[in-house]
């Protein structure tokens, strides 16, 4: 099995399936709840990749005014 890890501020958090879906779920109901997001998308990558890693880490990729 591939590890799971979610970003967070210094070292990342790992996850089974149940809490990485369980931890989905509960996002997703606080941005509806919210009206931030209609629609939700994860990324799975390979943390090695250096090149895509800077990528992610600029959330302006995320943003769209």
């Amino acid at each position: 099995m591939i590890p799971i890890y979610e970003q967070g501020s210094g070292n990342g958090i790992g996850h089974s399936l149940q809490s990485f879906l369980a931890c989905f779920e509960k996002i997703c109901a606080e941005h509806l709840a919210a009206g931030r997001a209609g629609a939700f998308a994860f990324i799975f990558y390979d943390c090695t990749d250096q090149a895509l890693r800077k990528i992610l880490k600029n959330q302006g990729v995320f943003s769209k005014t």
